[in-house]
């Protein structure tokens, strides 16, 4: 999202990118204008950060590893500033709501209906399903409440701002990566749609997997979050995978922002084959996917990433990549795989997904007749 402007100045300038897809580091706005509109926006927002901090603090990692493994300079400095907060209440209250299912992507979503620290001002309202998932209106008002207080009692816009060189880093050796990059295009010419933003968002202290919150308009389009950890460190900084593991994690967070809108607009079809559960139900669980919905929202995003391989680099990579979904527990994936390819060679008639899904549903209506018995493996 952003920094101060205080902190911009004291910054490592980070350049802008125009390539038929522009690519900024900072924002000044939480909402795009017109032109930013169309951009990658990258950024280490403060709004998660503060969150990090909380869950660090807490019993989060021990139960669910969800935070960072490797250790580097801002992580040092983070724990240094933070610790002497480790008994305020929003701390005790995480952890009492996270093991009562307020994890994994719930948080960070929380985090973007707010403003930056310490004010944390709704703006747009919570929905209704996050207010569930966080256990009630009156609950998740005191938690951003609490948050409030922490963020005032520690200082956290201080240290945030101390740490801007270090965040420039950060972004700028990140979107160095992805510079000529076309993942809005991809995107947008697959699924025949177009959302409002796309924002890449680092979170050095998250694990190296991601989450895809995104925010509805009140137009129906959405601003779509990639917030993703890690995957090693480089001369002090965390560094957060290869061009291709940035494009893969892009394609696929930023893509659940096309599938599961859809998957809810046709909920009552996708209940039908719930019976399909039940044979990957082991392996689902075991990588929290913990519901039908989830699951096939999952699959359906794998299956459509396959035939991008296919697509853009060949048989080889698309087998490989097809391997990998089923070694992984997604057994379904060949099947909508191979719908896809109806969806591809027939845009004249399908010309965007919302309108192949009833179509691509077809495939579990086959894999019923065939009474798939298959239990795959759990190992992810």
């Amino acid at each position: 999202m952003r920094v101060s402007t205080r902190a911009i100045k004291k910054s490592t300038r980070v350049k802008t990118v125009s390539v038929g897809l522009a690519l900024c580091s900072f924002c000044l706005s939480c909402a795009p204008s017109t032109d930013a509109a169309r951009r990658l926006e990258f950024s280490v927002d403060p709004r998660i950060e503060l969150l990090a901090a909380i869950q660090m603090l807490s019993a989060y990692n021990d139960r669910f590893g969800l935070l960072t493994r490797f250790d580097f300079e801002y992580k040092t400095a983070m724990e240094a500033h933070f610790t002497a907060f480790a008994g305020h209440p929003v701390v005790q209250m995480f952890d009492a709501m996270s093991m009562q299912g307020f994890a994994f992507s719930i948080p960070p979503r929380v985090m973007l209906y707010l403003s930056e620290p310490p004010a944390l001002e709704v703006n747009p309202e919570f929905p209704d399903d996050l207010i569930a998932q966080a256990g009630g209106a009156d609950r998740l008002d005191a938690f951003v409440e609490l948050m409030r207080d922490f963020a005032r009692e520690s200082d956290f816009m201080r240290f945030y701002d101390e740490q801007a060189p270090a965040i420039a880093e950060m972004v700028s050796r990140t979107e160095a990566l992805t510079e000529g990059a076309d993942y809005i295009e991809i995107l947008e010419d697959y699924y025949g749609m177009q959302q409002h933003s796309y924002h890449f968002v680092l979170a050095p202290l998250y694990h190296q997997g991601g989450f895809g919150p995104r925010i509805e308009r009140t137009d129906g389009s959405f601003d779509l979050y990639n917030i993703t950890g890690p995957r090693g460190v480089v001369d002090g900084y965390p560094t957060f995978g290869s061009a291709e593991d940035l494009r893969h994690v892009a394609l696929h967070e930023f893509g659940h922002s096309f599938v599961n809108p859809t998957t809810q607009r046709y909920r009552e079809d996708v209940a039908r084959y719930e019976a399909l559960y039940e044979p990957i139900r082991e392996a689902m669980t075991a990588i929290a996917y913990e519901d039908w919905e989830s699951c096939v929202n999952e699959h359906i995003i794998r299956a459509v990433t396959t035939r991008m391989a296919y697509n853009r680099d060949g048989d080889e990579e698309g087998d490989r990549a097809m391997k990998l979904e089923t070694d992984r527990g997604f057994m379904y994936v060949p099947a909508l795989t191979a719908k896809l390819e109806v969806y591809e060679a027939q845009r004249d008639v399908y010309t965007d997904f919302v309108s192949f899904y009833p179509t691509l549903l077809e495939a579990f209506e086959e894999l019923l007749e065939e009474e798939i018995t298959v239990k795959p493996g759990s190992e992810r």
